[in-house]
């Protein structure tokens, strides 16, 4: 299989634990997300993000040919690296599958989304029509994603269906996701 662009930064960026700015094609300019990659295959990303005030903000996984431009070492890198530094509480990351042997074969939508089941996770799923859907996946038949939509004031919303392909990120243990745990607080009524 040919290698992607950014493929070779990718990695380097991942041996060195490297904060980066990461741009794709579907957003505007202004808007990237940053963080630490954490996992990676031949054509998938799996990064630690970090938000602007220096804390973790989850995990997001996306393509790698959606990524039109990544930045290191700006000013604002820098400064996220100072607050992040001070933010950091070392601590084992349960959210975190840790690479395997044969790391840039697997299909990492694939496997997180079978620990985001097992864990009974919120997510986020933007899908490439620039829709976004909250909630939890239930499973995943012949590529094929069932899942329960969390509406916004935490009651559910309905099941929908969408393709594993036709997923641009998939993000858990965010921000977003924890606001809506937060918001279901015990009602249960998505379980």
């Amino acid at each position: 299989m040919k290698k992607l662009p950014f493929y070779d930064l990718i990695d380097s960026l991942y041996c060195h634990r490297e904060i980066a700015e990461f741009y794709t094609y579907s957003h505007d300019s202004d808007h990237f997300a940053v963080g630490k990659i954490i996992d990676y295959s031949q054509e998938e990303v799996a990064i630690q993000a970090i938000d602007s005030c220096g804390y973790k903000d989850g995990f997001f996984i996306g393509r790698i040919k959606d990524i039109c431009r990544i930045s290191t070492q700006t000013s604002y890198i820098k400064s996220l690296q100072k607050l992040y530094q001070n933010n950091y509480v070392p601590k084992e990351e349960s959210s975190v599958i840790h690479c395997q042997e044969d790391n840039i074969k697997r299909n990492l939508y694939s496997t997180y989304i079978q620990r985001i089941i097992c864990k009974h996770d919120i997510v986020t799923c933007t899908l490439y029509c620039d829709v976004s859907v909250i909630g939890f996946i239930d499973n995943v038949t012949n590529q094929l994603v069932k899942m329960r939509v969390i509406a916004q004031d935490g009651s559910y919303n309905g099941v929908t269906f969408f393709y594993v392909n036709d997923i641009e990120t998939l993000s858990f243990d965010g921000s977003e996701e924890n606001k809506y745990i937060k918001i279901i607080g015990n009602k249960n009524t998505c379980k």
